[in-house]
């Protein structure tokens, strides 16, 4: 059977208990009962269908799920795959045991619906998560080849249009980086804090760091895992990222030698220094010390006469991933050019470095003082000399 859908036909046909719906690409009708004939006959050759497809497309959400992400793991980073795993359970809670070529379009409408407005869920989610929800569910469609068929019916949500991120000005850096000096603690975030500032990296390119991938003599580091291709790269080192590495490496060396394949951000759990695993963030050192900054910025702010509120408002819900931005901030405003600010932040596209650079309105303000000026004035001037002559 063949119906048009807007111009086009495609073609909707039951084959051994496998139902095949199709774009034709045609809009001529007898091109489409030709081109349908032709591609029932292919199905039954065994051409042009994927049967490990269609089989897959036979087997439960869940079970579906379960095995593409294991089959993705040897492709993914571990925290990618702890994030597909947090992105599956909304999906597995909704979809279940529904056969994948069962689910339409309109299923997944309802799932946005529901999702949004948290029935049937723990928490209500956000259109960004449920967007994101989706582009798994997409991936797993696609692989049971069913996502062609359901493609144009299925909308992302709209998300807030609001920046994402921020960028610290350097007088509110500084406040930072003084009140990580007034704990040992803090050490280790304080050094990655410096390196991220120097180098623009992501938390993630941080602790993929072994000693291999730094040359303190000639002051160069080199990000060999990374989110994107591009986020591969090698980097100069400031005098700050090498004081850094240096106190790394110097705590390093009081557990023991070190060697070239060790991580420099090592694991380090109950006293337990092992430089063979990367530790898996400083999260917990990081709040701390963004909540004591805050703190004593609004305390110093009271002791001024000044709004402690404004004083605190940089350092509230401040995130590691926010000094990227700060760096490819302050570059972008010291002039460096788009190609150079891609190769030092491993950017692929020019919209994603708009996304990270958040040229504030005084670097704004300064730029257009080098246009012409008095243009106006002179039009307004020469009109004033024409309409009196006129006169």
């Amino acid at each position: 059977m063949i119906r048009k859908r807007g111009q086009h036909w495609h073609m909707d046909v039951s084959i051994n208990g496998v139902r095949y719906r199709e774009p034709l690409r045609t809009t001529d009708k007898r091109e489409a009962k030709e081109a349908e004939k032709r591609r029932v006959a292919e199905i039954l050759a065994g051409k042009g269908s994927s049967l490990a497809g269609r089989e897959f497309a036979r087997l439960p959400f869940t079970t579906a799920l379960e095995q593409l992400m294991e089959e993705r793991k040897p492709h993914v980073a571990p925290k990618t795959q702890e994030v597909d795993k947090n992105r599956s359970k909304p999906l597995c809670r909704y979809f279940g045991d529904r056969p994948l070529n069962r689910i339409t379009a309109a299923d997944i409408a309802t799932f946005q619906r529901k999702r949004l407005a948290g029935e049937g869920f723990d928490v209500a989610g956000s259109a960004r998560t449920i967007n994101m929800e989706v582009t798994l569910l997409r991936t797993l469609m696609q692989k049971a080849k069913l996502w062609g068929r359901l493609r144009e019916d299925v909308k992302a949500l709209p998300e807030s249009s609001a920046p994402i991120g921020r960028a610290l000005t350097v007088e509110e850096l500084r406040h930072l980086f003084a009140v990580s000096t007034q704990s040992e603690r803090w050490l280790v975030v304080r050094c990655a804090m410096t390196i991220a500032l120097a180098t623009a990296g992501r938390g993630v390119e941080l602790k993929g760091l072994r000693w291999q991938h730094v040359d303190l003599f000639s002051r160069m580091l080199r990000f060999e895992r990374s989110k994107t291709s591009g986020g591969i790269r090698t980097i100069p080192l400031t005098g700050d990222a090498v004081n850094a590495l240096t106190a790394l490496r110097a705590r390093a060396e009081a557990f023991g030698p070190v060697e070239d394949e060790h991580f420099i951000f090592a694991t380090c759990e109950n006293l337990q220094f092992d430089p063979t695993k990367p530790m898996k963030g400083w999260r917990t050192a990081w709040r701390s010390l963004v909540a004591e900054a805050a703190t004593l910025a609004g305390d110093a702010a009271e002791r001024a006469g000044e709004s402690r509120a404004t004083a605190e408002k940089p350092f509230r819900g401040l995130r590691f991933h926010d000094l990227r931005h700060c760096s490819v901030t302050m570059l972008a405003e010291a002039g460096v050019s788009d190609a150079t600010l891609m190769s030092i932040s491993g950017h692929l596209s020019r919209k994603m470095l708009e996304h990270y650079s958040h040229v504030r309105i005084q670097a704004k303000r300064d730029a257009v003082t080098h246009l012409p000026s008095g243009l106006f004035s002179m039009g307004a001037e020469r009109e004033a000399e024409t309409t009196g002559k006129v006169q």
